[in-house]
């Protein structure tokens, strides 16, 4: 009587499925995962805060344009003229989601024509501007998407 494959064929089908799941947890493991801020809770309980930053900005028309350009390896922040940007403080994050050692803090410090010139080669992809500034006892926020090609 002639033996049959099948017994031979499923135990090297599923010891193969076994193989592959575990090969497949220990890559996984090894992959980073920067899509979260390290200080992402304190950053949830100033939500409120930041939404009506966003607001504020919004209401009195201070929201920037922002523009990179490649070739001189700039980015550029034009705010509207109507503001005092010699008395603003704050901060410009360059935050790119997808890998955090790549994240910048720039000092905000716009000139009295509300243009700020930040000159950084940044690399092709998705970038999140963030700017959070003071002036005159307010608080403002403003956050726009960048993707360089």
């Amino acid at each position: 009587m002639k033996k049959s494959p099948w017994p031979i064929a499923l135990t090297g089908f599923f010891a193969l499925l076994v193989a592959a799941m575990i090969f497949f947890v220990f890559w996984s493991l090894r992959q980073r995962v920067d899509l979260v801020a390290p200080d992402y809770y304190a950053q949830e309980l100033r939500h409120q805060e930041r939404i009506n930053a966003i607001a504020r900005a919004k209401r009195e028309g201070l929201t920037p344009t922002i523009q990179y350009a490649r070739e001189l390896q700039q980015l550029t922040l034009q705010f509207p003229e109507s503001g005092n940007w010699l008395s603003a403080t704050g901060t410009v994050t360059l935050y790119r989601p997808s890998d955090a050692s790549l994240d910048q803090v720039i000092p905000f410090a716009p000139d009295s024509a509300g243009a700020q010139v930040i000159p950084r080669a940044l690399l092709p992809g998705l970038w999140r501007i963030k700017i959070s500034w003071q002036q005159e006892a307010k608080s403002y926020f403003a956050e726009d998407a960048l993707m360089v090609r």
